[in-house]
């Protein structure tokens, strides 16, 4: 057997390696980012503060990058906050395309302060990667004065 046919079968051999298992180019996209990150890979996309005397709110978003993303509440370092009755829904065009009952599922600490991951998803998995959507969180009591620098951030997940 010559060089050229080992190097074919061993060519063979990774390929159908890789296939069996499940790695495509989004899933190879993914680990690049996460060795190499552009310069937006983990800003977050959507959000906003929370502000006394709303139940509602809503930010578009588009999803750039696949992976796991979170949907988290942080404040400022010191303060801790508990929140009941978060409904989240995402929409296009109007229509639901995922919903859930948010909870704090995992409590995390950053340069910029603290806080909780209420909603875990995967794009494109959960949610299209590239398409215009609404982001809805709704609050079962309207947000009241001690939740002052609450800050609602959609974001990739790991930052």
């Amino acid at each position: 057997m010559n060089k050229r046919t080992c190097g074919w079968i061993a060519l063979a051999v990774v390929l159908v390696t890789l296939g069996w298992w499940g790695f495509r180019a989004s899933k190879l996209r993914e680990v690049y980012h996460v060795i190499n990150p552009p310069g937006d890979y983990f800003a977050v996309i959507a959000g906003g503060p929370l502000t006394m005397g709303r139940q509602e709110y809503r930010w578009p978003l588009t999803h750039k990058y696949p992976g796991d993303h979170e949907v988290r509440l942080s404040w400022p370092h010191g303060r801790s906050h508990d929140f009941d009755g978060i409904s989240l829904q995402f929409r296009r065009n109007g229509r639901p395309i995922l919903a859930a009952k948010a909870a704090a599922s995992r409590a995390f600490s950053g340069p910029r302060g603290d806080g909780v991951i209420i909603f875990e998803y995967r794009v494109p998995r959960d949610l299209p990667m590239g398409a215009g959507m609404e982001c809805e969180l709704v609050f079962a009591q309207p947000i009241d004065a001690r939740v002052n620098g609450v800050v609602v951030e959609v974001v990739k997940a790991g930052h």
